[in-house]
């Protein structure tokens, strides 16, 4: 029921906002109109600064952004502190990022200060702050730039956050599924167990109220379906027929690296890698890497044609057109290029792997062969 009024000049609307009754409306214009000035003030010295031809004007204007960026920064914490119980200040705070203190020098600790701090700012107990994209938006940033690409990292980083999250339960709900669907569709070898711990963790041990028996029974069937294809377990054998019409299995296969890489005509991406990557493999020795190219398609003509236009004669080249080897299922594929390595033992040394990585991915192998 409250009440409060705006009053601008149409052709200045933020510049010239006064509002009568409202002190949240009235630190929003009022920062907007700070932030705008700050802005054209910054851009104007960046300007100078690039147009300096002596080292007496480069430190001058250095200073000068120096000066201003502390000014924005205390504007801001002003802001914050001083209305601890409204919600704008919040949404302020939420946005902030990290700022590393001088007196950390080193790169990798600073890396380490930003990433422990990046929450920091973010009020988890604020349910408001859902109605905005904040949320989504850093939790894309911090999963997509600023974590560690490592297992275990990768699920403390999770715990982390979702410990968090608790403060609020809508907070938690919402964090706990956007994880989840962040690490569903994620592309890479450390997504997949991070997405099983979330869903052993977060949804089939705690039993989350929200979700119904269909939907945890889902995600059971899911996480079964990834826990066969992890790193260590041994890969599935799998009959296949060659481009002469003979039947292969992968097991009678000796060399020291099998690399299964399943593909399809239809799949623009591997239009484009499997060129490349047949050029960058004519001259590995059978004896330490076999490229096994899987074609998950049915017409026979085109896979074939593809084997010529692509060159990849050098490689051992098969299907299965019947789909009586479940190939695409037991190691959940799902999309293509889906790329695989096996060592002398069948066991799964490395998995999803982006085709530009295959190379790296391999040689790594062999020196540590």
């Amino acid at each position: 029921d409250q009440e409060f009024s705006l009053t601008t000049n149409i052709k200045n609307p933020i510049g010239e906002m006064q509002v009568d009754g409202s002190k949240e409306n009235s630190l929003f214009y009022d920062y907007q109109k700070f932030s705008f000035k700050a802005h054209l003030e910054e851009d104007k010295l960046k300007k100078r600064y690039q147009q300096c031809r002596t080292r007496d004007s480069l430190i001058f204007y250095a200073s000068r952004l120096r000066m201003l960026q502390n000014q924005v920064e205390v504007t801001r914490k002003s802001l914050i502190d001083d209305n601890p119980d409204l919600f704008f200040p919040k949404v302020v705070s939420a946005m902030m990022q990290p700022t590393v203190p001088a007196s950390i020098q080193d790169s990798l600790d600073m890396y380490f200060y930003y990433k422990k701090h990046f929450f920091d700012s973010f009020d988890f107990s604020d349910e408001r702050l859902l109605r905005t994209s904040i949320l989504k938006k850093k939790l894309e940033v911090y999963f997509q730039k600023v974590a560690y690409n490592d297992k275990d990292s990768l699920i403390s980083d999770v715990d982390n956050i979702l410990d968090k999250a608790k403060a609020d339960s809508a907070m938690f709900r919402y964090s706990s599924m956007f994880i989840l669907k962040l690490f569903d569709f994620s592309w890479g070898p450390n997504a997949d167990e991070t997405f099983i711990h979330i869903v052993e963790k977060y949804f089939i041990e705690n039993n989350t109220y929200w979700q119904d028996s269909v939907f945890i029974h889902r995600l059971e069937t899911r996480i079964n379906e990834i826990k066969p294809t992890l790193l260590g377990n041994p890969g599935p054998d799998l009959r296949l027929e060659n481009n002469l019409g003979e039947i292969i299995s992968l097991y009678q296969i000796e060399s020291d690296f099998t690399v299964l890489l399943f593909w399809d005509t239809d799949c623009d991406h591997c239009k484009k890698a499997i060129p490349m990557l047949s050029e960058a493999t004519k001259d590995f020795d059978n004896k330490e890497v076999t490229i096994a190219a899987i074609y998950i398609g049915k017409e026979k003509l085109e896979w074939l044609q593809s084997i010529e236009h692509s060159q990849t004669q050098h490689w051992l080249n098969v299907w299965d057109p019947e789909k009586n080897s479940h190939c695409e299922e037991l190691y959940d594929v799902f999309r293509t290029p889906e790329i695989y390595i096996l060592n002398k033992k069948h066991q799964i040394v490395a998995r999803r792997i982006e085709p530009e990585n295959l190379i790296t991915s391999i040689n790594v192998l062999l020196n540590h062969h």
